[in-house]
């Protein structure tokens, strides 16, 4: 008698089995296959065929076992000079898987440092990588960043996206005179020096004021 899987990837079956002499049955195993892919549940048709008899048909469904991937970060939020090691992802499966795992990481934004690819080893359910800033030692807005995690099966969804803001890295400006006592006789000035922190390499205008209209710049 010949046997058939109407979804070989699913469902194995023997190619044939022999119904014996004198007997009216003959067993044969079904195994379902574990194929690493996220595919929900299905229903396998199972096909047996001999000369000279009608066909005869039975269903079985397989359900997807594969584990779910989390994750989530130590810190949502850093400074731009924070330097590497500032955060940590943390990839968790719903339960370990019998092989081992690669799964992409990226990061959008192009001040995020992360790894391309996470190795979690068979029979591990978690795993931490370090998340790190560069500083692009200019002044720029602060803004949002985020971390993308690729689903570890093919077909299971659309990628984990973890959001990440990040803070500009310039400190505050500091203002120092040479001299805090004037007079309209004399001395009538004095020597003010700015100074800032953080990035060099782009010039900062920096806006004065003065309480007093009638003082001049």
């Amino acid at each position: 008698m010949r046997l058939q899987s109407s979804d070989a990837h699913e469902v194995r079956v023997p190619p044939t089995v022999v119904i014996a002499a004198g007997s009216t049955l003959a067993r044969f195993a079904i195994e379902a296959v574990d194929d690493a892919v996220y595919d929900a549940t299905k229903t396998v048709s199972i096909l047996a065929e001999a000369d000279n008899l009608a066909p005869a048909q039975a269903q079985i469904t397989v359900r997807d076992s594969n584990p779910r991937l989390t994750a989530y970060l130590t810190r949502v939020a850093f400074a731009e000079d924070a330097g590497n090691q500032d955060a940590t992802l943390v990839l968790k499966l719903s339960r370990a898987y019998s092989l081992p795992l690669f799964i992409r990481v990226g990061a959008s934004g192009g001040r995020l440092v992360v790894s391309g690819s996470v190795f979690i080893p068979a029979g591990t359910t978690l795993v931490s990588v370090p998340i790190g800033v560069l500083d692009n030692e200019r002044i720029n807005a602060s803004g949002n960043d985020a971390i993308e995690v690729d689903p570890p099966f093919a077909g299971a969804g659309n990628p984990l996206v973890l959001p990440v803001q990040i803070f500009e890295d310039y400190g505050p400006l500091m203002l120092t005179v040479s001299n805090t006592q004037l007079s309209e006789r004399g001395p009538r000035t004095a020597r003010a020096t700015i100074t800032r922190q953080g990035s060099l390499l782009q010039a900062l205008v920096v806006t004065l004021q003065f309480t007093d209209r009638q003082c001049k710049d």
